[in-house]
């Protein structure tokens, strides 16, 4: 390390935002892993020409802040937004116990990341700004939204235009800059003692898509910063040749055929957490976009309700009570009540969400106004954004099914119920069903290629991991299909219309975890996915599927099947009873590792609200 510059430790996740080089000069990171310490110095130029002075071996690798694209700070013209470093669970997971943060020597709580923020301002810039600091810097958004409208070529990237061609341009040039400012990815970390890290919303950078008074301007940026942040994690990005969709005329004009060929009105629902208030901008078949902002759900007050709504429904010791429905009814007159009317005259049926991170993971289905849950009252998918979707509709009632499972594994739990959820699928549906031995990935690909199954269906453990996309995976009989392995599945080509996985779990609350889940439809190249958030117990997988399946076969869209089922569990005629599984379709008798069981209901949310539609719901 040269002389005088501070060393910095970190235990949990920090951010530290610089304005300028000299605050990136200043500061090195030293990181101590169980065999070996690694020190990466930051040069002048910024991260992106900073040499890799630790091995690839290291825990503390470079590549790790490399593939984030963090820009230099010199780049001419660009202004550094807040937060433009980010160090989290994904590297110090990785570090010893008892690390602190560490300044010229000066020790500091690790908790304290503002006290940080201060020593690193007096050890460098007094322009750095503090950290995760609830205020805006309306300086740095002016200007920075000031240089979003710039292009080269004089006019402003901020306008729509008339020509495709120009359409392309400016998409492009925006991409650009959102790409260089990483504001959509520098996000609040919020401690939540789990082992993952909540981050609710985006940083800065949602002021600046609410800087047009045209909510129709307002819509175009949402759907760049939500294309931006899952290219960055998933390598996708929207189809230009289709580029008017990011457009609400053309997110419309969608909506208006969608709905001829289904019989079903749906509306698109974009939900950001914006520091001082909580963003709903609701996008009709026909109209202008509606916009509402609540200022009582900002960020501090949000994000313990978010977490308090998941912990109560996924609580097992709390199956028997109602102890979700507080938090329930607070999220529902925040996100939905104010809607509520706008849904009521445009006779909606269909809620397409796309939301912010923290939310992804969030059971939207079991929102609670007091009376009913919100899928009582609507079908509901979780899009990544509009112009991300896979927007084409075909009945699947005549599709036929490749599903696949294990129900043992060396490594993670036994799934007993799975051989009878696949010899149930196949009976009602044509197709063919493969387990344990036989779900191996060549089989996977061939038998795609033999048949071009619309519908695949995998009974297995899936998790969806912090880090990298490459850590969520798909369990195979031999070997983890890794999330970034998916593409090369062909699965666009021909089209799967569904994918169904049916024992996931997902680290609630992380914004990588979450990307991999809301993006899976996307990555996997089929139009949707059916997943659960959570692992929820092998009967009530099985209930859930069984029914899922027969209404698929009555249903017009696969969003309204998956509302049917949830409602039939939640009345209770999907359940347990004297060994056997009834359903709506018939009774399953159990396997003998699950019966003897007691009766059993499946109307808790935990059973069914976990179940999400990602993608395309018709």
């Amino acid at each position: 390390m040269t002389e005088n510059t501070p060393a910095i430790a970190f235990q949990s996740p920090l951010e530290i935002p610089p304005s300028n080089t000299e605050t990136l000069a200043a500061a090195s990171l030293t990181g101590t892993s169980f065999t070996e310490a690694t020190e990466v110095a930051i040069p002048a130029a910024g991260f992106a020409n900073a040499p890799s002075v630790s091995t690839p071996d290291s825990p503390f690798y470079l590549d790790d802040f490399q593939l984030r694209k963090i820009p230099s700070l010199e780049t001419p013209n660009f202004l550094a937004p807040d937060g433009i470093l980010t160090i989290d669970e994904s590297i110090t997971r990785y570090w010893p116990r008892g690390s602190v943060l560490s300044v010229n020597g000066r020790m500091v709580e690790s908790s304290n990341n503002l006290e940080a923020a201060n020593l690193l301002s007096t050890n460098s810039s007094p322009t750095t700004n503090r950290i995760n600091s609830n205020s805006t810097n309306s300086s740095t958004n002016q200007q920075l939204s000031s240089q979003l409208e710039k292009s080269d070529s004089g006019s402003k990237i901020s306008g729509r235009t008339n020509s495709q061609a120009d359409n392309i341009t400016s998409n492009q040039q925006l991409n650009s800059k959102l790409e260089e400012s990483s504001s959509g990815l520098a996000t609040n970390k919020i401690d939540n003692g789990s082992q993952y890290n909540f981050v609710l919303g985006y940083s800065s950078f949602n002021d600046e898509i609410f800087t047009p008074t045209d909510v129709g301007e307002t819509v175009w940026r949402i759907e760049q910063a939500r294309n931006q942040e899952f290219k960055e994690h998933l390598g996708v990005k929207e189809n230009y040749p289709n580029l008017k969709r990011m457009h609400v005329e053309g997110i419309q004009e969608t909506l208006r055929n969608v709905e001829k060929e289904t019989k079903k009105r749906s509306v698109i629902i974009y939900i950001l957490a914006r520091i001082n208030q909580l963003e709903l901008v609701l996008v009709p078949a026909l109209g202008k976009p509606i916009r509402y902002s609540i200022t009582e759900a900002n960020k501090a007050v949000l994000s313990p309700i978010v977490k308090e709504f998941r912990d109560e429904i996924t609580n097992a010791r709390k199956r028997g009570t109602r102890s979700y429905q507080a938090s329930a009814q607070k999220l529902y007159e925040w996100m939905i009540k104010p809607l509520e009317k706008d849904l009521k005259s445009l006779n909606i049926e269909t809620l397409l969400l796309s939301v912010d991170p923290g939310l992804r993971s969030m059971p939207f289905a079991a929102l609670h106004d007091g009376n009913q849950f919100l899928i009582e009252k609507y079908s509901l998918s979780l899009i990544p954004s509009f112009s991300l979707m896979d927007t084409h509709y075909a009945s699947l009632k005549d599709a036929s099914v490749l599903a696949m499972g294990a129900s043992e594994f060396t490594d993670k739990n036994p799934l007993p119920a799975v051989p009878i959820e696949l010899k149930s699928i196949v009976s009602e549906w044509q197709g063919k069903s493969f387990l344990n031995t036989d779900f191996t990935l060549n089989n996977l690909r061939s038998q795609r290629l033999v048949q071009s199954s619309r519908i695949v269906h995998l009974a297995t453990h899936s998790e969806f991991n912090p880090g990298f996309l490459g850590n969520s995976y798909i369990q195979l009989w031999n070997e983890k299909l890794s999330l970034n392995q998916m593409e090369t599945l062909g699965w666009n080509s021909p089209p799967v219309d569904l994918l169904v996985l049916s024992s996931c779990r997902t680290a609630l609350g992380d914004r990588e975890a979450e990307l991999g889940f809301a993006g899976l439809a996307v990555q996997s190249g089929a139009r949707s996915a059916l997943a659960s958030l959570w692992n929820v117990d092998d009967r009530g997988t099985l209930g859930l599927m069984s029914e899922f399946y027969k209404q698929l076969r009555s249903a017009n869209i696969k969003a309204e099947a998956l509302r049917f089922t949830q409602m039939s569990m939640l009345s209770g005629k999907v359940r347990i009873e004297r060994g056997k599984l009834l359903t709506e379709g018939g009774e399953f008798p159990l396997p003998p590792s699950l019966n003897g069981v007691e009766d059993t209901l499946f109307s808790h949310p935990y059973y069914w609200s976990g179940f999400t539609l990602v993608g395309n719901p018709w």
